[in-house]
């Protein structure tokens, strides 16, 4: 643990040059509206699929990080689930508890005990693989996953209307298995003026 560092003077002061500090979230969506895959994009949202759902928001080409910066930190969306989970932060159902790789797995391993299955999932990876050899438990958790992850950007959307939607994490690393379904849920429940007017990509 670092304990405080004055991160952005010390780095000033090793290179010359000004320098700022921020969540990491917000810098890769920074990034990706700079020079990456939403160069040129005014308003763009970035959410990553890792341990944890991290995210990042740029709105009229700044990052939109509040007054307390707590702007981006789409993980932390409540969502509505049959199940309880506790969340890191210490709240309960939030977002990454249902779409974060860990919450992939959760997902799995609930459809798998309810269906009276013996076996348990603990890689994204495995879950993955069975959703391309067409498993059912797999595909299900998959598609638990996306779906609250769209209604999730989707509200979002509503909010800040970006031009491009960009997946990042280890999840996305599942390409179309995971992208496909979420464009198509995504385009399902965005507010309908803004179909057809985004790029959702990784």
């Amino acid at each position: 643990h670092w304990g405080f560092k004055a991160v952005a003077s010390e780095l000033s002061a090793l290179t010359g040059l000004p320098a700022k500090a921020a969540n990491d979230a917000n810098i890769a969506a920074l990034g990706e509206a700079w020079k990456g895959a939403a160069e040129g994009a005014k308003n763009v949202i970035l959410v990553t699929l890792g341990t944890g759902v991290g995210g990042g928001i740029i709105i009229d080409g700044k990052i939109g990080g509040g007054d307390h910066g707590c702007g981006g930190e789409i993980g932390h969306i409540p969502v509505v689930a049959p199940s309880e989970r506790v969340c890191g932060c210490g709240n309960v159902n939030c977002l990454e508890c249902y779409a974060s790789a860990a919450g992939i797995i959760k997902n799995a391993n609930e459809i798998a005990e309810k269906a009276g299955e013996e076996r348990r999932f603990t890689k994204g990876e495995e879950i993955f693989e069975e959703v391309k050899q067409g498993g059912a438990t797999a595909t299900a958790a998959r598609d638990m996953t996306v779906d609250y992850l769209a209604r999730a950007l989707a509200g979002i959307m509503a909010t800040v209307d970006p031009s491009e939607v960009i997946v990042g994490g280890g999840l996305s690393g599942a390409g179309d298995l995971l992208m496909v379904p979420l464009a198509e849920r995504l385009d399902r429940y965005v507010f309908s003026p803004m179909r057809g007017c985004y790029t959702l990509r990784r």
